[in-house]
């Protein structure tokens, strides 16, 4: 794509989403140590899974195409296994979507903050079902048919209450990783692995930093949060808060980067990590990205010319160049250590 039609797109996304108004958080009397206490449950998480029973195991394993196309997966309250209910977010959704033909590997997908709709992450789902990877497209915290009313989408990813942004993250990463063991109990002898996009791709890394997927490939991923609160456009309201309450600026930034790819290493080999990334894209520095592979040793980054939200947004051409890369990633993996 035309690099100043790229960059438009990504500056037209910034300038919408800056002037959201998020909740505020209140004054907080010891941020710091709140934070560590509860960024503690973090090592402690678990995911299994037969949090969906069944009934949906036997369904998924036979279903074919004269069968259903996709299954919708609605949890009334709290999904088994999860922390306490988010109080910023409805209770978990998932789409899932058996393959089409013999399945050779399972994925579950992860869309980015704020998108309206499941949109192109959806729809490569279905891509990725119909050329033999079972697929599962996850709803994150607070987005889609998540989101509560009166609440702006997804604003547990940013807030600076650690109370609000800490369990958010963790009910994430062990819903994604739920999701992941319930394909690789389907099957049992594919590997079953994440694709994060733009934030999901964030979402990702912190499931390689808690669990164990067989390999994981990122979108235009959010690889250095704390920089992008300190710096970004998009985040400007969050700044002035954390000033507001007395907070500050730096200590939002430190807790951020405690969270962080950049802070943090994978307890899989990073050579069953694929990244994509735009070259011109204004929402997260390439070469931010670049120094994530160089720090978790991943797969050589694959840079393409595209702008953040045109890349995220999975213009049609890009499907099948995506299928190839993913494709690659997962038919080359190297044995498990």
């Amino acid at each position: 794509m035309n690099q100043d039609i790229s960059r438009l797109i990504d500056k037209l996304f910034i300038r919408r989403i800056k002037n959201i108004r998020d909740p505020e958080a209140g004054p907080q009397d010891d941020y710091a140590g709140t934070f560590v206490k509860l960024l503690e449950r973090f090592h402690k998480l678990k995911a299994s899974e037969k949090v969906f029973g069944e009934e949906l195991k036997q369904k998924f394993m036979h279903a074919y195409p004269e069968n259903f196309d996709e299954l919708e997966v609605i949890f009334d309250t709290k999904m088994p296994g999860l922390p306490a209910p988010l109080p910023n977010s409805r209770p978990p959704i998932y789409h899932f979507h058996p393959p089409r033909k013999k399945a050779w590997a399972s994925l579950v997908l992860i869309h980015g903050w704020r998108q309206p709709v499941l949109g192109a992450v959806g729809r490569f789902a279905k891509y990725c079902a119909a050329r033999g990877i079972a697929s599962v497209a996850v709803e994150l915290p607070g987005h889609l048919q998540r989101r509560i009313k009166g609440r702006p989408s997804g604003d547990g990813f940013t807030s600076i209450d650690p109370e609000i942004f800490l369990p958010t993250l963790f009910h994430t990463a062990v819903e994604v990783e739920s999701a992941r063991r319930f394909l690789k109990s389907v099957y049992p002898d594919l590997p079953a692995g994440i694709l994060g996009v733009s934030i999901g791709g964030w979402m990702a890394t912190l499931c390689c930093m808690a669990f164990y997927p067989e390999y994981v490939y990122l979108v235009s991923p959010v690889v250095a949060p704390e920089k992008m609160f300190e710096q970004s456009d998009l985040l400007m309201r969050r700044r002035a808060e954390a000033e507001k309450t007395g907070i500050g600026v730096d200590a939002v930034v430190e807790a951020i980067s405690q969270v962080s790819p950049m802070r943090n290493t994978p307890l899989i080999s990073g050579n069953r990590i694929g990244v994509i990334a735009p070259r011109y894209d204004l929402v997260v520095a390439y070469s931010d990205v670049l120094d994530f592979t160089r720090l978790w040793e991943t797969q050589e980054i694959e840079p393409i010319d595209f702008g953040h939200i045109s890349m995220i947004y999975f213009y049609n051409e890009l499907f099948q160049h995506i299928f190839k890369s993913l494709k690659n990633l997962i038919t080359n993996l190297p044995e498990w250590e």
